[in-house]
């Protein structure tokens, strides 16, 4: 990973923890500012953070960006070998995925590109009518979706689907 997506991510943090502190003084709904973003595969939509999910990773935030910080003020060199720095920046990736609800992905990496992910999981014993773990009328741009259902028993006339969707467009 090279230094710019490091600065993106540990300045999305940094975004986040000062925007926490000033909490009381915003609407719950207000988008948190972007930072320089380098070319990204895919495209983020608004980065706007679900509150709980913030507030239960935040010791982790402060501590993944605290392992970082050499490498972002140039302290020190970036080793495309050095696994751990590579797994401490990954773990702040997903921690940030995990609270805008956005897979980050950065160009020329292998993994599925940059936008929404909607998950859903449905676990129940019995499904006699019909039961998704994600439904929606129309999927338009980049989202990702994953939809997981398990269930004891399906009776007569029952359906049951991990993802239900009416209509997929891109963008």
């Amino acid at each position: 990973m090279a230094i710019e997506p490091i600065k993106f991510l540990c300045g999305q943090t940094a975004e986040l923890l000062k925007r926490g502190r000033e909490r009381s003084k915003e609407t719950a709904d207000e988008a948190t500012a972007q930072v320089d973003t380098p070319p990204l595969e895919g495209q983020l939509e608004p980065l706007r953070p679900y509150p709980e999910v913030l507030e239960e990773l935040k010791p982790r935030l402060r501590e993944l960006r605290g392992l970082l910080h050499d490498y972002v003020d140039g302290i020190e060199e970036i080793d495309p070998a050095n696994t751990d720095l590579l797994k401490t920046a990954d773990a702040l990736r997903q921690a940030l995925e995990a609270i805008y609800g956005q897979r980050i992905t950065f160009r020329s990496e292998q993994r599925s590109i940059s936008g929404p992910v909607v998950k859903g999981t449905l676990d129940v014993r019995v499904v006699a009518g019909a039961a998704a773990a994600v439904r929606a009328r129309a999927v338009t741009g980049s989202s990702s979706l994953l939809g997981e259902v398990h269930a004891d028993e399906a009776k007569a006339g029952g359906e049951i689907r991990g993802v239900d969707i009416g209509e997929v467009g891109g963008v």
